[in-house]
């Protein structure tokens, strides 16, 4: 079972370009075919297509949102087509891991994402083709804008997301989805298990910066997870094609539990990958928020409307938050942009 939200749409523009109809960036069609990553970070500068020249590689996040895990391979090939040279396996992004600058983020052709050696790709000595598909487009910051909504709940303000704040019990993929739909957190009702894109969207790449599974600690945010300990969670996405028996995973740790018949192989945080679904994995659950969060805790000074009052309580604690600071909206100990853009989100009288 599998929660479609924000179903992949594409617009071939006719040009060699693509737009995401969901994120609003443009993607060049035909990718640029397969070199080393540093070729890849340079030929951004002298790619000129569709008429524009503001081209640059993808984040890791933008790279993986235009697969889709429906089919296998998971690019659709009606809108993103490799080079005419050879087969593309993979698609370098422009983020190394962590501090190992020798591996950079990759997606590859099945839908998966990991941090790859920049020597696996042909040109560089290797056996594998790894090609730059370059982006134009805004990117988004790769911090998260969350809010505790002190339930035991987390709203993800970027994307609209409500998630429970202390995951589920390991357990098998479909107990994971029963699990999941029957829970009343916070009194709401239609929880359920997160896809893969939703799931993924909690990683923290910032944090992947561990190489054994000794060291490794959850790569999301544990100030406002301090429960997620776990290696890897369930998605509600299987993986398309074969006997559907498997399903994908997203790995916050260093996940060695896997044998390498059952997967691809591990050693890194951040990991989307697949496991057999009668393994037994913990369990987030997600919600979309009907509202933001903060429509009111950002009535800052009670009055019931968010205001000029509460603009200049933002403004006036401008800076470190002393950890009680009631301007200190997304509880990040600091009031920042963050915290205005929360505000100004919820602007006018409360519900």
């Amino acid at each position: 079972s599998d929660y479609i939200i924000n179903a992949p749409s594409f617009t071939d523009n006719s040009n060699g370009t693509v737009t995401d109809n969901i994120t609003g960036l443009m993607w060049q069609k035909v990718d640029a075919g397969e070199m080393t990553w540093d070729n890849a970070v340079a030929g951004a500068a002298t790619l000129s297509l569709g008429g524009f020249t503001d081209w640059r590689l993808p984040t890791p996040a933008e790279a993986f949102s235009i697969m889709n895990h429906g089919r296998n391979p998971a690019l659709d090939s009606t809108y993103f087509q490799s080079n005419a040279t050879g087969t593309s396996q993979y698609w370098w992004t422009n983020d190394t891991y962590g501090t190992d600058t020798t591996r950079v983020w990759s997606t590859n052709a099945g839908g998966g994402i990991g941090p790859h050696s920049k020597t696996q790709t042909v040109s560089a000595g290797g056996t594998s083709r790894f090609c730059a598909r370059y982006v134009r487009g805004a990117a988004a910051s790769v911090g998260h804008n969350y809010y505790n909504n002190g339930d035991g709940t987390i709203t993800d303000i970027d994307t609209g997301l409500m998630w429970t704040q202390v995951p589920g019990s390991a357990r098998n993929w479909n107990a994971a989805i029963a699990y999941a739909e029957g829970l009343t957190t916070a009194t709401y009702t239609d929880w359920r298990l997160p896809n893969v894109k939703e799931l993924q969207s909690l990683v923290d790449i910032t944090m992947t910066t561990a190489t054994s599974a000794a060291t490794a600690k959850a790569a999301l945010n544990r100030t406002l997870f301090p429960a997620a300990t776990a290696t890897a969670y369930w998605s509600s996405t299987a993986l398309a094609g074969g006997s559907l028996t498997s399903a994908w995973l997203v790995e916050f740790g260093i996940n060695t539990s896997v044998p390498a018949a059952n997967g691809p192989s591990r050693g890194f945080q951040g990991l989307v990958s697949y496991e057999v679904q009668a393994s037994t994995y913990p369990v987030f659950a997600v919600r979309t928020a009907s509202t933001l969060a903060c429509d009111c805790p950002c009535d800052l000074n009670g009055d019931r409307t968010v205001n000029g009052g509460d603009l200049g309580l933002v403004l006036s604690s401008w800076g470190v938050a002393n950890g009680t600071a009631i301007a200190d909206t997304n509880h990040d100990g600091i009031v920042d942009g963050q915290d205005l853009a929360l505000v100004l989100g919820a602007w006018g009288a409360c519900p």
